[in-house]
């Protein structure tokens, strides 16, 4: 808990001081530091971030990706002043790889689609997927007026979600780890049926009872995913509504898709 304290109050006010010295105001940077570090989206605007300054934006954008980051594994940097640690951690890899990866793409998609100039196409493309990945739900444009490209590049954000022992939601990148190796692991013994084979995340061997609850709880997560989205669907006569609105809820994100989200 001491731990956690430290990492969260440091952030907190790094990201007040860096707000304010960027022209927002005292009130608002307080609210939307605690907001962003926390991964609770809200803002005491109604545009929530809308028609701020890119500076600002790329703020947010930090301090959200990095409470989708584990907050056990940002002490260690911290206390070690290592920033190297970081990449030598697996699901950290993985967590900068997919944001890097749907960022560009998302980019490249309102650069051809919408006409966005190249600035601000990379402004609101890291922004938005940071918002998601992180389950923070801020908005920096309305993008239920961008394209249909663009709306399922964000979808599958969404659905990435972030880290373990981190701030945000969804079924969590360790999960989706640890499914692929599963995955990969059941291929190769197709292959090599007399082969033993060892799941590991990093250095450590992942027992079976650990790998049983994580494909239990993503079956129970998809499960209550489906029947939501069914059940939202009907209600409102609309899949969009119903699938977006559902893993909005299910994955703790806010934001969704649709005329009424």
């Amino acid at each position: 808990a001491s731990a956690l304290w430290k990492v969260y109050f440091g952030m907190t006010i790094m990201a007040v001081l860096l707000l304010k010295f960027n022209g927002m105001s005292v009130f608002d940077s307080v609210c939307h530091a605690l907001s962003s570090v926390s991964g609770g989206g809200f803002s005491p605007n109604p545009d929530s971030l809308v028609g701020q300054s890119n500076p600002i934006l790329w703020i947010m954008c930090f301090f959200m990706f990095f409470a989708g980051a584990s907050y056990n594994l940002q002490y260690k940097v911290w206390t070690k002043f290592n920033p190297l640690i970081l990449f030598k951690n697996e699901e950290f890899r993985v967590y900068l790889t997919v944001f890097v990866f749907l960022g560009i793409l998302l980019a490249g998609s309102l650069f051809i689609h919408l006409n966005y100039d190249l600035q601000n196409c990379l402004t609101h493309s890291f922004f938005q997927i940071s918002s998601v990945m992180s389950t923070s739900g801020f908005c920096s444009v309305d993008f239920s007026s961008w394209d249909y490209t663009s709306k399922v590049i964000l979808f599958v954000g969404m659905l990435a979600g972030s880290c373990a022992s981190s701030a945000g939601g969804g079924i969590k990148i360790m999960r989706w780890l640890l499914i692929f190796k599963v995955m990969k692991t059941e291929m190769s013994k197709i292959l090599h049926p007399k082969a033993v084979f060892n799941i590991k995340i990093g250095r450590y061997t992942v027992t079976k009872d650990i790998l049983y609850q994580t494909l239990m709880f993503v079956f129970f997560y998809v499960g209550i995913l489906i029947m939501s989205a069914l059940a939202v669907a009907i209600l409102e006569k609309n899949t969009v509504i119903g699938i977006t609105g559902a893993v909005s809820a299910v994955g703790n994100i806010g934001p969704g898709m649709g005329n009424i989200i």
